[in-house]
């Protein structure tokens, strides 16, 4: 999965000329995929990490799995943990912080009937 592909996507979504329900439901599904792109990027970072970022060198395998690994909830509870990310530098705070909060729009744009 491409990051860019899906922000690009949400971009579009965003951007879409509609109105009403149609416009809501646009922006609903732009946080989400936007989440998504985060969360791919996240998964592809924590296998390249992991297991390596050049493909004739690593297990594509174990790659896979290792990018399948990452569980969206417990991501958010890790991220949200100051103790935990405090140790990290400026950038990486700030992509918890990101993180998150997209976890958690995404999680009302897509469940919440009220939004």
């Amino acid at each position: 999965m491409n990051p860019f592909d899906l922000l690009e996507a949400a971009r579009i979504l965003a951007l879409a000329d509609e109105q009403g329900a149609s416009r809501q439901a646009n922006l609903r599904r732009a946080a989400s995929t936007a989440y998504y792109a985060l969360f791919h990027c996240l998964a592809r970072c924590v296998a390249d990490s992991l297991v390596g970022k050049t493909k004739g060198r690593r297990s594509e395998r174990a790659w896979r799995q290792a990018y399948r690994s990452l569980e969206h909830g417990g991501a958010k509870n890790k991220f949200r943990n100051v103790n935990e990310i405090k140790v990290f530098c400026q950038e990486c705070r700030r992509f918890a912080k990101l993180f998150s909060d997209m976890q958690t729009r995404r999680h009302d744009a897509d469940y919440d009937p009220a939004i």
